[in-house]
């Protein structure tokens, strides 16, 4: 395959001073994804052209669009591990013998989430028959999130609360923290139910950053919340129990 071209065609070959910007946090971010899409491209196709260039030219190049598009899909899916997303399409690429069609564009079509979906179901299926490691993780969930929601609905009793979101958020005059701080500490809030729960999520935003470092970031739980979604069982007691509550 050849190797002297590449998906930067057009980009600029001699930007002035004025053109090159200096790199902001986003621009960044979005130059991992382009250097994940190129390892894979280059693991599952041999295929090693490059697909957004240098970090300071990004924005000149005709795949940023495409790049940026991506970049603010995952974002709003914070839930999604971005390499095994980007992974996913190009291993479906291969596998169903499209290589020529894996382009950036093929990372934000239209079945791009399937094929993330799908993949990890592959994934998952492996390794639960490699180790039963699944079966283990599923029964340890199952009663992390028994033993958590039992745990809310008393304490929105005690508290005289309306929804779990309420007793998720309540904190007592004068008190700096909410009551939540001290639970999550003593293990009665599980990281299973940090990871699909909507109001963790809103109450971990809504946190002063001096004391978000004490609280498990939901970003943190991407993987954990993958494995609650694509197993049946997991997937269905949340959505029936507490589906207010799924973030998913």
């Amino acid at each position: 395959m050849r190797k002297d071209r590449d998906y930067t065609e057009n980009d600029i070959d001699n930007p002035s001073a004025e053109d090159i910007e200096k790199p902001t946090a986003e621009d960044i971010e979005i130059k991992a994804l382009a250097d994940l899409f190129f390892f894979y491209r280059s693991k599952y196709l041999g295929d090693e052209r490059l697909v957004l260039g240098k970090l300071a030219r990004i924005k000149t190049n005709k795949n940023y669009p495409l790049f940026l598009k991506l970049y603010n899909y995952l974002k709003e899916r914070y839930y999604y591990e971005p390499s095994a997303f980007i992974e996913a399409q190009v291993y479906w690429a291969k596998k169903l013998g499209h290589d020529k069609y894996c382009t950036p564009s093929w990372l934000v079509s239209e079945k791009a989430e399937w094929r993330y979906k799908e993949f990890i179901k592959i994934k998952l299926a492996a390794l639960e028959t490699a180790t039963g490691e699944i079966s283990d993780f599923k029964k340890q969930v199952l009663s992390g999130l028994k033993n958590t929601i039992l745990f809310l609905n008393k304490k929105q009793i005690e508290l005289n609360l309306n929804s779990i979101k309420e007793t998720m958020f309540y904190k007592r005059v004068n008190a700096i923290v909410p009551e939540i701080y001290i639970w999550a500490m003593n293990g009665s809030i599980c990281p299973p139910y940090m990871a699909i729960s909507i109001s963790y999520n809103e109450l971990y935003n809504s946190l002063d950053e001096d004391i978000k470092g004490d609280f498990t970031n939901p970003k943190d739980l991407v993987t954990m919340r993958q494995l609650i979604i694509l197993n049946n069982e997991l997937h269905t007691f949340c959505k029936s129990i507490i589906p207010e509550e799924c973030n998913f």
